[in-house]
């Protein structure tokens, strides 16, 4: 598997990385907010603090963030990593350097000293892939002391193509763009086996700089294993080399994937926690497989560099939804504010919308205008939104035609099933909390948020519903701190109880001691809805607040797995119901609910919602 971490890049868990040229980073603490990663303590404000550029695990689009130390705890850190890990070598490496003081800058340059010395003084062994004297890639020296994949020497592979007579799915089609690097490509060459790409991998992360892995890169594709001409697959070797481009590697915190791989191998998470301290994920994995007992390595493997391609290709395709494989990606447009270098905030929606059809057209399932209705009766826009509602769509934007558009504020109104007649429209259901999380910025440090859920009779446990946040003032918070009964587990999977039947993306900071004894709350939300991530039945509710304390309720008479199953059917099978238009303040016969002085204008927002009427409920 591959994956891409903290600046890693890892095409192999048993070759060693490929490492990204890492970056660092200097400045004066702002606001004091941050903390250390290596202390936990918070850097105060005006200190000098170091950042580690790294990769954005927590976006899809891939982006940076930095990971604060103290000055002191980034080269304590860098001292005892891994001779494979990019040091701080030169003050001028750091970015943002010359804001600094000068007496700031010497004691950077004094730790950059040390540093360096502590590292000629003892040097680390590492393994070492070299080129010998035809250009070949050879392996490292058997030294049993020497971080290398010895176990792995003896790799030999079939051809490329023989993966299609054997059982199981078949490879995945080469790309486009590998056409002609396939017509190139000998799949009886060693440039085609798997091995060799692992040595690759091994020297270039022994490299720190961009130039020298530039240099190793092209030197291999230029004249292969054998030192004449390369005759692998140069599309599907360049792509491998790139995983942050590739869809089928996936960014995962360091910590998580050797949470992961200590169940795999049977082994102690602890101790691979402590070495992962010493550098990257991947040299961690590789030393705790090779010295398990789980899965002793083979001394042969058959695999390719095609087939691992073909492999991760058919991984990434079981994640897709059938019922979004014919699906196509649309853009659909509902204003324009900015065009060609000129401003249009100071012109009404009215005439930006006009001016958005004269300058823009439509291309069939893929750019689209959004719909939009003029609306001036109050019944219309009720029979609008009880269309809506029942297509299953979250609700409409009420927007003035005459309102112009100003950067920071909504002149807008929303009106969603669960804002109607103060909230009676809205899906409700009365859980059990089973944990809860610690919140964030001016909640900090305290339980904020709360794992809400219901017991199912079936199994005999307890299954998780919705994550819920919402719904509760400073005094109920600081009264749930000491009234809730819950044991502190900090997400440790070996801590999660067995009545519990919950995904690792849920694991709560706080597990509540027993649920039988639990508080019961009514949680509302805009409707019921599917999510993989919850354990009933895979129903949760979107947007969920708390809005009443069920004290006369506990976990028998609370709503159970069945009863939840069933309110979801009701709302989604059964959503008979109306919105109807009260009687307008301005005109009786509705003949316009906004006022002779808007006149052709959209209907007032403020008067849309409080005059929509429940003629019967969708949720029981």
């Amino acid at each position: 598997l591959g994956f891409v971490a903290k600046g890693w890049a890892i095409p192999l868990i048993f070759g060693r990385p490929v490492m990204a040229e890492q970056r660092y980073c200097v400045e004066y603490a702002k606001r004091g907010t941050a903390g250390c990663k290596k202390c936990k303590d918070k850097i105060m404000k005006g200190l000098v603090r170091v950042g580690k550029i790294v990769p954005n695990p927590f976006s899809e689009s891939a982006g940076e963030m930095k990971e604060w130390y103290h000055l002191k705890c980034i080269f304590e850190k860098l001292e005892r990593a891994r001779a494979t890990t990019k040091k701080i070598n030169d003050i001028t490496e750091l970015e943002g350097w010359e804001e600094l003081q000068d007496e700031d800058k010497e004691l950077i340059n004094k730790h950059v000293s040390e540093l360096a010395a502590k590292a000629n003084a003892s040097p680390k062994k590492k393994a070492q892939a070299k080129l010998n004297n035809s250009g070949q890639l050879s392996a490292p020296l058997s030294d049993p002391t020497v971080n290398a994949p010895r176990k792995f020497s003896g790799f030999t592979a079939t051809k490329a193509g023989s993966s299609s007579s054997s059982p199981g799915p078949s490879p995945a089609k080469p790309t486009q763009g590998s056409a002609l690097s396939a017509q190139l490509c000998d799949p009886n060459h060693k440039d085609c086996l798997l091995r060799e790409f692992r040595k690759l991998c091994a020297l270039v992360a022994e490299k720190s700089s961009y130039n020298a892995k530039t240099e190793i890169i092209r030197d291999f594709l230029t004249k292969g294993s054998g030192g004449d001409k390369f005759r692998g697959d140069l599309y599907l070797t360049v792509k491998l080399l790139l995983p942050g481009v590739v869809k089928n590697v996936y960014n995962l915190n360091d910590k998580q994937i050797v949470k992961l791989f200590s169940r795999i191998l049977n082994c102690s998470q602890d101790e691979m926690v402590q070495d992962l301290e010493q550098g990257d994920v991947s040299e961690t994995v590789r030393m705790f497989f090779e010295d398990g007992k789980s899965f002793p390595p083979a001394a042969k493997s058959l695999l390719t560099v095609q087939e691992v391609d073909a492999s991760l290709s058919r991984l990434s395709q079981l994640s897709n939804k059938a019922a979004f494989q014919d699906a196509q990606v649309g853009l659909f447009v509902f204003d324009c504010i900015y065009f060609n270098g000129v401003s249009l905030m100071d012109k009404p929606l009215c005439e930006r919308r006009k001016f958005l059809h004269d300058n823009m057209k439509e291309v069939p399932n893929r750019i689209l205008f959004s719909e939009m209705k003029h609306v001036t009766r109050a019944a219309d826009l009720a029979e609008m939104i009880t269309r809506v509602i029942r297509e299953g769509l979250e609700g409409l934007v009420l927007k003035d035609i005459k309102g112009y558009y100003e950067p920071g504020k909504r002149h807008w109104l929303k009106v969603k099933k669960d804002y109607l007649n103060e909230g009676a429209m809205a899906d409700t259901a009365d859980l059990v909390v089973l944990g809860a999380f610690y919140g964030k910025g001016s909640n900090g440090g305290i339980m904020s948020s709360f794992l809400m859920g219901c017991y199912d009779p079936e199994s005999k446990k307890w299954c998780t519903v919705t994550k819920c946040s919402g719904g509760y003032d400073d005094a109920t918070l600081a009264r749930l701190q000491k009234d809730l009964d819950v044991i502190k587990i900090g997400k440790d999977p070996s801590k999660i109880p067995g009545w519990l039947k919950i995904v690792k993306n849920y694991y709560p900071d706080f597990i509540i001691r027993d649920p039988e004894k639990a508080p019961v709350w009514e949680i509302t939300g805009a409707e019921f809805s599917k999510s993989e991530m919850h354990t009933a039945d895979g129903i949760s509710i979107r947007f969920p607040r708390c809005t009443r304390m069920r004290d006369d309720k506990d976990w028998k008479t609370a709503t159970n797995l069945q009863q939840l199953k069933e309110l979801y059917r009701i709302s989604k099978e059964n959503c008979d119901f109306e919105v109807t238009a009260g009687p307008s303040k301005t005109s009786q016969n509705d003949k316009s609910s906004s006022g002779g002085e808007s006149g052709g204008s959209s209907l007032s927002a403020s008067h849309g919602a409080s005059t929509a009427n429940k003629t019967s409920k969708c949720s029981p």
